[in-house]
């Protein structure tokens, strides 16, 4: 799979997904800093999408970042205005 398709459901799913696993996101989880469970959960929720090896992470990343991005804007904490 070359490129990933956000649609709304397989966002839903991702964050669904994330927040099963406090530790790839939550700076205060004891295995935050563990590389081998937080790669071994990302390759789970790859698994679960349907999307493989180096696209999950780039269009996970890509995705995380434009949803942050669009919360922030939606509660008004410095979103550039265009």
């Amino acid at each position: 799979m070359a490129n990933v398709e956000w649609t709304d459901a397989l966002v839903y799913k991702l964050i669904e997904l994330y927040e099963q696993f406090p530790c790839l996101y939550d700076i205060s989880s004891e295995d935050y800093r563990n590389k081998i469970k937080k790669r071994r959960h990302e390759e789970e929720i790859s698994a679960q999408l349907g999307i493989s090896g180096i696209c999950f992470l780039k269009s996970v990343v890509t995705a995380l970042r434009e949803i942050r991005t669009s919360v922030s804007c939606e509660h008004g904490n410095g979103c550039a205005p265009t």
